[in-house]
């Protein structure tokens, strides 16, 4: 799938019309009541072809078939209406609160890898942080 101009950015491929991205989505939870519905977009420069074993853990992997070690994620999270599309996938009304988290994973030397975004029921999401000093 050809990035948007923020995932190209993100991905730093400049102006290459070429640039193609695995995306990989999935809806978590049970049938009768799904709660997040993710999109990942992968570095073009990594050769994954869509066919991989993607029942096996993602940055397992990587990690195994393309010597990727993932290292760092960043987060954002956001809270916005459902909206059609994505309450089509949750099972929810269009006007119904979601959460959207953004997460922007490198590998060991700060290559980006992915870029998710996850849509989260806002019913069933408890987003828990904890600092230290």
């Amino acid at each position: 799938k050809r990035p948007t101009e923020e995932i190209g950015t993100f991905f730093n491929l400049g102006s290459n019309p070429d640039a193609r991205c695995v995306v990989m989505e999935r809806v978590r939870g049970k049938k009768e009541y799904p709660f997040v519905y993710f999109i990942s977009y992968f570095n073009p420069n990594i050769p994954l072809t869509g066919e991989e074993d993607y029942t096996r853990p993602l940055y397992e992997m990587l990690e195994t078939q393309y010597n990727i070690v993932v290292k760092t994620s960043k987060e954002k999270i956001s809270a916005i209406l459902a909206g059609e599309a994505i309450a089509e996938k949750l099972d929810i009304k269009p006007t119904a609160p979601i959460l959207i988290r953004e997460r922007f994973v490198y590998d060991i030397n700060q290559i980006p890898i992915e870029y998710n975004i996850g849509y989260y029921r806002a019913d069933s999401f408890t987003y828990t942080i904890e600092a230290e000093r």
